[in-house]
This record gives structure tokens, sequence and C-alpha cells, in this order.
């Protein structure tokens, strides 16, 4: 993948998604369990330069979720880091598009959405 049209177009052919705006995409995937699993994904401007995307994946509402077992369940977890957005918990990662290939994405993707499925289970109040 080289560019943020050749990304959404793979999100497209292989999975079920909106597209909320530009720049933005969310995928939903089944798991070999038959378990669905969402990530939003979204072009992002790094400080390093060149073409990057940021892939989130809700873990739980803010409320409902003890943050402190978050910040330390995410250290068992390849995958970037832990925000906020619209009252959600998120697990995000970073990563370069320009030379991404399907199999990284997909590594990616299953990091992500694992990691917030695992997080879930573990860390509601």
């Amino acid at each position: 993948m080289r560019s943020w049209d050749e990304v959404s177009a793979y999100v497209r052919a292989h999975y079920e998604y909106e597209e909320p705006g530009e720049g933005y995409i969310f995928l939903v995937s089944v798991d070999g369990d038959g378990a669905r699993s969402m990530a939003i994904i979204a072009r992002v401007r790094h400080p390093l330069g060149g073409l990057w995307a940021e892939m989130t994946a809700p873990i739980g509402n803010v409320g409902e979720v003890d943050i402190n077992a978050v910040v330390q369940g995410i250290g068992m977890h390849p995958c970037g880091g832990i925000s906020i957005g619209a009252d959600m918990v998120l697990v995000r990662h970073t990563f370069p598009i320009e030379s991404m290939s399907e199999a990284d994405f997909e590594i990616c993707r299953a990091s992500v959405t694992g990691a917030a499925k695992a997080l879930a289970a573990g860390v509601s109040r």
C-alpha cells in the first residue's frame, strides 16, 4: 500500500465498512469464533513526515472501565497505547502506510482489535 486511497480500497474490498468522513474509515471484522470487532482507521500527519494512519479499537465507555487496569494491561500487548475519544477508552496504534503490505495491515488490525477485546474482558467495573 502506498497511499490512503490504497488503504481504504483494501478495507472496502475485505471488510464491512463505513466512511463517516474524509480521511476516516470504520471497519468491522468477524473473527474465527464469530465475534465481531471494530476498528477505526484515520489518515494522520506525523511529525516525522510521510503518510501515516492511526488505527483505534474501543475497549469500553470511560465510566465503565478501570483505567488503571487498562494502563497496566496494555503492557502485555505489542501495539500502541491508550487514548480517550467520544467517551470511549481506545487502544491506539499509528503506523506508516507508504511501504505497508496487506499482511502488515492485517497484523496491525489483529493486534489492535485483539488487544481491545482482551482488555475489555478484564477491565470492566
